[in-house]
Formats: C-alpha cells, structure tokens, sequence
C-alpha cells in the first residue's frame, strides 16, 4: 500500500520509472493474485506470464534513512517539522529549530521552562509566557 500511495503521489515526468514501479508492484502483487496479475502484467503491454518473471530485489543501501523528519511542539502543539540528517546530534537539532520561522513564533519573548529531545522522533519545547 506504501508503494501504491508514492505512485499515486508521484509527480515526476519520468515515464520509465512510473513504469518500471509499476511492473515491481504488479511482480510483488503476483504470489497472491496470479491472475489479476498476469491480466495487469499484459494490460500494461508486456508479454508472458508474471511467473516467469525475475522477482524485484530490493537494494539494502536504499533502506538506510539519511534525513529523518522531526516534528517540533511547543507547548505540547506540532508547531513545525524539520529535516535533519539521520545521525544528527541535540545540539544540532535545537539550533535548526529555533532558526525555524514558526518556532520563533511561537518561542520569541518567552521564557523557555523545558526542551525534551527523543533521538530520531521529537523535539519538545516547553515555554512560559
């Protein structure tokens, strides 16, 4: 279903790519509907039998996450989301925070009471006034 909804939102002009996604879903899709695969297979214009087809393989340096999304709150409300690279350290992720434009709303003038970091999940800032 991941794989469905990035096609779906793919706004790319790649033809081959869009193509080539959508031959791996079909692939992946044949063990468990053989023919609806194979119908799809053909509707798609290719020959033969979804079966006799190299199943896709996966490549596992593309698992590896580089930039990780981390939502910031403020008083316990998602105030922005920031990207950072995977193996950032707290430090970091505080400066490119408070550099952010909704955060300094949020933050400017008040007294910060608690910032709570979770590695890889949030960053929380806690602020009076």
């Amino acid at each position: 279903m991941e794989l469905v909804n990035e096609l779906y939102s793919y706004k790319g002009k790649n033809k081959k790519l869009l193509k080539e996604a959508i031959e791996n879903l079909i692939l992946l899709l044949s063990p468990f509907t053989p023919f609806m695969s194979d119908y799809l297979w053909r509707l798609i214009g290719n020959e033969g039998f979804t079966i006799e087809q190299k199943f896709p393989e996966y490549d596992e340096d593309a698992l590896v996450e580089k930039e990780k999304e981390i939502p910031v709150q403020v008083n316990g409300k998602v105030r922005a989301k920031i990207k950072v690279p995977a193996d950032v350290d707290e430090e970091t992720v505080k400066t490119i925070a408070f550099e952010n434009e909704s955060v300094k709303k949020w933050t400017e003038g008040k007294e910060i009471v608690k910032v709570i970091f979770i590695k890889g999940k949030i960053l929380n800032i806690v602020v009076r006034g």
